[in-house]
């Protein structure tokens, strides 16, 4: 297996060019350490515009691509040698250490390393970016997942149907009486691909400047959203939301900063944020809570609400205030969002000039008001679907 996948018509590039008709990118070598398209495509666009692409296989089964496609000549695929074109495919181990080790070698003299495979594969065999650069620290590292190299998907197997879906491509594409369609090609995986090569290139212009290769991290589904247009804005009717008013027993109230703010000056805000699709109020402000300060709290009640027409996108926003009493009481805060965390004495609060008038009246809300709580009602007993909100202590 250890061939030159050529077309007929192209030239495997075998040590870097430097005369005038040497395609762009001759003077470039590739790894290519991944199989089917996300990567591979990658790969395959580097190559045709002249860079050395040495393709690693699994010796015994190589690329699964190999065996795709209705129609075979002589048992092999009629595809192969399209997608593989100007590349040179070797077989290698890297689940064992001689071929650890033989990869590395080949390192020391990569420009580019372009991969597929889940998220912590690599470093398993002892090829992490920090382990790549200390071999070669000029070498660019492109990764080509379903969800990212990090996040809460990042773990999770994602194939090209996956993140067509999850970036809205499929709920566009066929008739609006059936279930979403496929586009009969693996577009995801060729969208993230095409991005992750135009990546590799934003990189090699970096390394011109700082001498020092980088990690390129494309996503499947974030590679579709990016072509979605204005679908997502307009499909939007509204923001949802909700604040805490978390009290303490010394009439303290926990209070942020935002890092990201308006005014110079500090100003003081209650913690929360969006609800998440298909989640409930109580369950998204202590979430938000926790996230942004460190704080569990207990939801106790619903105490107002606002809705502000024409915000966003001018779709309306609404936002639920509830009254919370904490569990705990240390402060970790969320250093992406929060610039400052405090409890504050609730006299010292309401008297601020750091304090807008809403949120003033919202916590005056809170203590005054009995608010509405969480009730269950008959023919309503389906708790994921619904979230149903009463005076306290209302006979249902």
């Amino acid at each position: 297996m250890a061939d030159n996948a050529v077309s007929p018509d192209s030239t495997a590039v075998s040590s870097p060019g430097n005369s005038r008709s040497d395609p762009p990118l001759a003077d470039l070598r590739v790894l290519e350490m991944g199989v089917l398209l996300a990567g591979p495509f990658c790969g395959q666009l580097l190559a045709d515009f002249g860079a050395e692409v040495i393709k690693i296989e699994q010796p015994g089964t190589g690329d699964p691509m190999r065996e795709w496609g209705r129609e075979h000549s002589g048992g092999q695929s009629l595809w192969w040698p399209v997608v593989a074109r100007n590349k040179k495919s070797v077989t290698l181990n890297l689940r064992k250490a001689e071929g650890q080790a033989l990869i590395r070698r080949l390192i020391e003299s990569t420009d580019i390393i372009v991969e597929n495979f889940r998220p912590g594969t690599l470093e398993r065999w002892g090829l992490s970016y920090d382990e790549i650069r200390a071999v070669n620290p000029r070498t660019i590292l492109v990764r080509v997942t379903g969800f990212g190299q990090d996040g809460p998907y990042a773990t999770q197997p994602g194939y090209g149907s996956i993140g067509e879906a999850m970036g809205g491509l499929r709920y566009v594409v066929g008739d609006p009486s059936t279930p979403p369609s496929r586009m009969g090609i693996s577009i995801g995986d060729t969208l993230a691909a095409t991005f992750a090569c135009l990546g590799a290139l934003a990189a090699l212009h970096n390394r011109e400047r700082t001498g020092r290769g980088q990690v390129v991290d494309s996503a499947i589904y974030e590679a579709v959203l990016a072509v979605m247009e204005s679908l997502i804005p307009e499909y939007a009717t509204h923001y949802i939301g909700a604040g805490g008013v978390v009290i303490n027993s010394r009439d303290e109230l926990l209070v942020v900063s935002e890092l990201h703010r308006r005014s110079e000056s500090p100003h003081y805000k209650l913690p929360g944020g969006a609800l998440h699709p298909g989640e409930h109020i109580a369950d998204c402000v202590q979430r938000e809570v926790f996230e942004e300060t460190g704080v569990r709290a207990k939801f106790e009640k619903l105490v107002c609400f606002r809705h502000w027409h024409g915000y966003r996108y001018d779709k309306s926003d609404i936002y639920f205030v509830c009254r919370l009493s904490p569990l705990t009481e240390d402060i970790a805060i969320q250093a992406e969002e929060i610039e400052e965390c405090h409890w504050l004495p609730i006299s010292e609060y309401l008297s601020s000039d750091s304090v807008s008038t809403f949120n003033k009246h919202i916590v005056k809300a809170a203590l005054e008001s009995p608010g509405v709580v969480h009730t269950e009602i008959a023919g309503y007993s389906d708790p994921k679907r619904h979230e149903i909100f009463m005076p306290n202590g209302m006979a249902v």
